[in-house]
């Protein structure tokens, strides 16, 4: 018979079935998280619903801004964007003890630029070197594969301080 009452195979199959609903789960997370599906509406939108998800997430001030409502860009873009700015506010969030970040989006020129500031601890080149640095180096090697460049320490440090100089004058949001 195919039917069973039995107590171990009902206990097996309900195991089973909880299992499979879980792999469903962990699956869909990962097409989601592969191309999230907000990309669709812009990176605009998308960056700022980011940026909102982040803030409600762990009770930062955050502030998105961006010099157009819509911005035209290559296909891939868009989503090396996003990609940039999780991993920064990840990076805020696990490193800096920031209270407050403002997400910058802007194009001039053909250049896309987007800066995450916060106004926690900042960072040195040798936090690169640390073992689970996953983020600041994957941030590191999504921009040097995304435009075939090699960043030097050198630059990065000029940019560090560079960025420093440039933070300070810049007003970040209140909670």
């Amino acid at each position: 018979s195919r039917h069973t009452d039995a107590p171990e195979i009902l206990m097996r199959l309900a195991s089973a079935t909880e299992a499979l609903d879980h792999a469903i789960d962990a699956s869909k997370r990962i097409m989601l998280n592969l191309r999230p599906a907000i990309l669709e509406q812009g990176a605009v939108a998308a960056l700022q619903w980011l940026v909102q998800q982040f803030s409600r997430r762990h009770g930062l001030a955050c502030e998105f801004r961006s010099s157009h409502d819509a911005i035209d860009l290559p296909v891939n873009l868009p989503l090396v964007a996003y990609r940039f700015v999780q991993e920064s506010l990840t990076n805020v969030i696990k490193h800096s003890g920031a209270t407050a970040v403002l997400v910058d989006l802007s194009m001039s020129r053909q250049v896309l630029s987007v800066e995450v500031i916060d106004n926690g601890r900042g960072f040195q080149v040798s936090d690169l070197d640390k073992s689970g640095s996953f983020g600041l180096r994957g941030l590191r090697e999504r921009y040097e594969n995304h435009h075939g460049v090699r960043i030097t320490d050198s630059a990065l440090v000029a940019a560090a301080v560079l960025s420093n100089r440039y933070i300070t004058e810049r007003f970040l949001p209140d909670k």
